[in-house]
Order: structure tokens, then sequence, then C-alpha cells
């Protein structure tokens, strides 16, 4: 297979995928998936394929748009012959039943699936991408395909890289890690703006997670805060969900330690690469290297 693909492109198509980035949008890109041909379909769809395994292709849910989720540098490839023929894609959709993108954003907090997009043909409703199905297609679809940039600025495209690259990056934790941190996390946030709003104030701006030992857990959360805030803040805001999960991983047999407060500034490489980020997204400011981040 590795050898077969190696056929030279026409400039044709590679005139077009130099126009081409993560995050960019395509019209109407056929959406599909496999499964067994008598089984229960995901979501209404029409059965393409005579075998107990066929192809479904998505029907009243057929998306308008797909958004690119290949990398920039594995469209527009360097190598020659090149050796990336496909490139991958999830659908976007308008979600018609929110008219306020701030509502919006407060009820898809922690959907890790879910991303809306930003770029000038978006702007007017709610247009989400949905990561659940990312789809390969081969990249001669895009010669002569309608495409538009899905993202205002880069700032927000370079976001949307970092979601996808999450959503492949999130370590296994122990179930009772999960139950008795995480979700408690969760649930502490309970989609609700005021709560997000208070803790943003208080400096802040991600959650990193270190676990130890081999049943019974030793688990410590890191608050990450804004360098310039003082991290007293933050460990009041934080009190609260620290007293309730503390109680409930008491019970499960987890040692939650007290929680770490520190910026990333004032933490040593080997610091850094002890903890995995906590990938819930509650708060509107990606964890960066450089201080805050003005709201997007």
């Amino acid at each position: 297979m590795h050898d077969d693909v190696a056929t030279p492109w026409t400039a044709e198509r590679r005139a077009a995928l130099a126009l081409l980035e993560q995050g960019d949008v395509v019209l109407e890109l056929p959406f599909g998936y496999y499964g067994q041909r008598n089984g229960a379909a995901a979501v209404p769809s029409t059965r393409i394929g005579g075998d107990d395994i066929s192809f479904a292709t998505l029907d009243e849910y057929a998306p308008q748009f797909g958004i690119i989720t290949s990398q920039s540098c594995d469209l527009d490839e360097a190598a020659d012959p090149p050796k990336r023929p496909w490139f991958m894609a999830a659908p976007v959709y308008e979600r018609a039943d929110y008219n306020d993108r701030n509502a919006f954003a407060v009820r898809i907090f922690g959907v890790r699936y879910l991303y809306m997009l930003t770029g000038p043909r978006f702007r007017e409703s709610i247009w989400v991408a949905d990561l659940r199905i990312q789809t390969p297609f081969d990249k001669a679809l895009l010669v002569g395909r309608e495409t538009m940039r899905g993202f205002a600025n880069e700032s927000d495209r370079a976001t949307f890289g970092q979601r996808l690259a999450q959503l492949y990056s999130r370590p296994a934790f122990p179930e009772v890690v999960v139950t008795h941190v995480v979700e408690t996390l969760r649930n502490w946030f309970g989609r609700s703006e005021a709560r997000v709003r208070e803790i943003e104030a208080a400096g802040v701006r991600g959650f990193m997670l270190r676990v130890t030992g081999d049943n019974p857990y030793d688990a410590q959360l890191l608050i990450v805060v804004d360098p310039s805030k003082s991290a007293d803040n933050a460990m009041q805001c934080m009190n609260g969900w620290f007293i309730k999960a503390k109680s409930s991983a008491d019970a499960a047999g987890l040692n939650l330690l007290n929680s770490d407060f520190r910026s990333l500034e004032h933490m040593t490489a080997s610091a850094y690469l002890g903890y995995q980020p906590v990938a819930l997204d509650y708060l509107r400011q990606p964890l960066r290297r450089e201080g805050p981040v003005a709201e997007q």
C-alpha cells in the first residue's frame, strides 16, 4: 500500500492543496461510516453494500460543510512523490436552536467533541465542528471544490489545532481518579458561567493532574494561575471544590493531596512533565507559557 500510493500529483492538485490549511472548511463532503448491515444505525442513514459490513451515508444529518482536521503540512506535502493521498475532515453543522454564542458556550462546557467556528461565513449563527467522526477523503476531492476559512484569525485556528491534539493525547487516568477528581471538578462547574467567570477573575488558567502509586493512588491537582495574579485568590475560589472532592476521594480510598497553585512560568521542566493536562476546557483562555491570553 505504501508503494502503491506513491504516484506524482498533477499541478492542478498541488495548486489546490497549497491554498488550504487545517481548520479550513470544505463544501459538501460525503460523510459516512462503516457498520453492520443488519445492526442499528447510530444515526438515520442509508446502507450501501450487500455484505454484513456496509457503508452508512448520513441522510437527514448530512452536513453542509466539513472542516479539515489534517495538519496543514500533511495537506501540501513537500515529499515528491507524496505519501499522503488522503485528508481527514469532520462534519460542520448549524445549531439553529441557539442564537446566543455565549449561552451556547456555557451549554457545551466540557463537551470536547464540539467546537465553535469563528470564520466570516459562520459569524451570523452558531456553527460547530463535530469531532466525534473524522472521515478520510481523497485529496482529489479538493480540486475545484468551494472552500472557506473556518476561523477568524490564526489564534483561533491554533486553538482548534490544540483541541484536536488534546483529543488524542488524553492520558488514561485510573477510574477512581476520574470519578473522584475529574468528574467532581466537572460537576463543580455545573455549566455555570458565573463560576467560570469567578475563577477566571481569580487568575485560574487551567488544570493539570499528577497520579502516583498503584491502588491506592495518590492524586494531586495543579491549578495553573496567571503569573500576574496572587495565588491566594485562586486558592479561595477552588477551596469549595477541594473540600467536596477530598471527602469523596477519602471514601473511595484515594489519597487526594492538597492542590498545588503555580504559574507555568515558575515551574521547572521536571515538575511540569510530572503532570498531565485535565481536558475540561471550561476556561476560555488556553494554557500558554507566555501568560494570560485575551478572551476570544
